[in-house]
């Protein structure tokens, strides 16, 4: 298990990485464009007696960034380049000019963002083989909406048949992504799941040396540091989300009081008490008690991290 999370990145992971993100979006401070590194990875037909499929010359490209992080990884020397990132406020109500209508996207160094990402990769992997989150919906491995839909689904079709009571209670947190504290949360969430503590002490690392710069229409605001959270658009932040999240998911898991059962088939049933998908969380309990419970154990969570549930959307 330790050794997929920390085995070296190569160029095919880099390229087979690269392909799969989506192109167009927008450059880093520097100016570097995912599509720019979508063509170093590019091959061709070759006729006649060498026959075959060769890599282009940009293939080398490739080759010197999974070498440079791979040298980050093995000395935790994290170069300077990589620590700005742009602040930009995108607007989640058309025609508002409050702050607090606007969503933060962190515009990442590239190269790091990748890292971010390949990291992440691995080890959601291994957590995925061994269901380490299965309450969580959001950012698994072969999950999504669908599983989140099916269950809220068919326990609104059987309450509705068969005239049977269930509580159920939707939460949403504000600026989920930006609120966890890095060495209290992020941390010890990601070594609880297993993360070697080399590998998390050198994400945090990334994390903490950021210097955010705000875009605004004259240009660039002068940087500066961050004192918690993720940051919302980097390619590592789901996975640091989930992990932080987890103690209070496996919770849900373990919190049998009035459970809503959910037959599947003669003699089976499922037995539920919630389901998440990223902050989204979603709780049914068949008993007013069991609710009073659950709703306890998860405030005395959010209110030890410092997490803000947004009542409009709760």
């Amino acid at each position: 298990m330790y050794e997929e999370m920390t085995r070296d990145i190569t160029a095919d992971d880099l390229d087979e990485f690269i392909s799969a993100r989506a192109g167009n979006k927008a450059a880093d401070y520097m100016g570097v464009h995912i599509n720019m590194l979508k063509i170093l990875g590019k091959s061709y037909q070759v006729e006649g007696e060498k026959r075959g499929v060769q890599k282009c010359c940009t293939w080398m490209v490739l080759e010197a960034l999974a070498t440079l992080m791979n040298v980050v990884r093995s000395t935790a020397h994290i170069p300077q380049a990589w620590s700005d990132e742009i602040l930009c406020m995108l607007p989640k109500v058309p025609g508002s000019e409050l702050l607090q209508d606007t969503r933060p996207i962190g515009l990442l160094e590239t190269v790091r963002n990748l890292l971010d990402g390949l990291e992440y990769r691995q080890v959601n992997r291994v957590w995925a083989r061994y269901a380490a989150l299965s309450a969580q919906n959001g950012f698994s491995l072969g999950k999504g909406t669908d599983n989140s839909r099916t269950v809220t689904t068919a326990i609104a079709e059987y309450c509705y048949l068969y005239k049977k009571m269930s509580i159920v209670v939707t939460r949403d947190v504000r600026r989920a992504f930006d609120s966890p504290s890095w060495t209290g949360s992020l941390e010890s969430g990601l070594l609880r799941l297993g993360v070697p503590r080399r590998e998390v002490r050198l994400y945090t690392k990334r994390v903490r040396q950021a210097r955010m710069r705000v875009r605004c229409s004259y240009g660039y605001a002068e940087p500066a540091s961050k004192k918690c959270g993720n940051p919302q658009g980097g390619q590592g932040s789901p996975g640091g989300w989930s992990a932080f999240e987890d103690p209070d998911n496996t919770d849900w898991e373990r919190d049998e009081t009035g459970n809503f059962h959910l037959p599947v088939t003669e003699g089976c049933s499922l037995s539920t008490s919630s389901d998440a998908f990223a902050d989204d969380k979603f709780y049914v309990k068949a008993t007013v008690e069991g609710m009073e419970r659950r709703l306890m154990r998860t405030s005395a969570f959010a209110c030890f991290h410092e997490l803000e549930v947004q009542a409009k959307k709760s």
